[in-house]
């Protein structure tokens, strides 16, 4: 798997939408929601399993006027090497964060160096053949009547995308602590826990 991600992203939105469907093959639409990102992002704009394809897209990019940069498969951290938290709790001195399993995880807010904030989309995509027979006029005057319908078979794809706010803690020396807004446990907040507008 290799990343392109964009970066330094100017506020002439309309115009980077434009530059970016056209060097992915995007509608403008699905290019302008990649854009929303906080202080010019950097925004991963798409992945590919081959790296050759990867720098294509990369070099597309840049020739539309886009920072692009690729983080290749060996340079990405995988969900193996993370703690993920299923609860958390905000102590004195350190962000406490418990996973699944029941393991511990405490994270001195002195040490902390970054906190990466994000949405993780991910597109499932469904592939179904469909048969369909519809009556043949040319068919049945040419069999006498012994065939009347033509069997005609198409591909239907459906692709769903969900969306997940996630946070990435790091700290020197610790697990990068991953934090999915589904996956949580929001107890710990006690009666600050409210409904708020996503």
């Amino acid at each position: 798997m290799n990343i392109i991600a964009i970066y330094n992203l100017d506020k002439d939105e309309d115009r980077l939408s434009k530059a970016l469907a056209a060097a992915l093959g995007k509608t403008v639409y699905e290019a302008r929601s990649r854009l929303r990102v906080p202080q010019g992002g950097p925004s991963i704009v798409a992945v590919f399993h081959e790296l050759e394809k990867a720098e294509d897209s990369a070099a597309k990019l840049r020739t539309n006027g886009l920072n692009a940069v690729i983080l290749r498969h060996e340079e990405i951290e995988f969900d193996k090497a993370r703690f993920l938290a299923r609860s958390f709790e905000f102590a004195g001195e350190s962000l406490n964060v418990k996973s699944l399993q029941g393991e511990r995880l405490i994270l001195p807010y002195h040490d902390i160096r970054l906190i990466l904030y994000g949405t993780a989309i991910t597109v499932h995509t469904e592939t179904e053949t469909v048969k369909e027979r519809k009556f043949s006029m040319g068919r049945a005057l040419m069999t006498s009547g012994l065939m009347m319908t033509k069997t005609k078979s198409y591909e239907v794809s459906t692709a769903e995308k969900d969306r997940e706010r996630f946070l990435y803690i790091y700290a020197p020396g610790q697990q990068t602590a991953v934090l999915r807004e589904n996956a949580l446990r929001y107890d710990s907040l006690g009666k600050e826990i409210h409904l708020s507008r996503a």
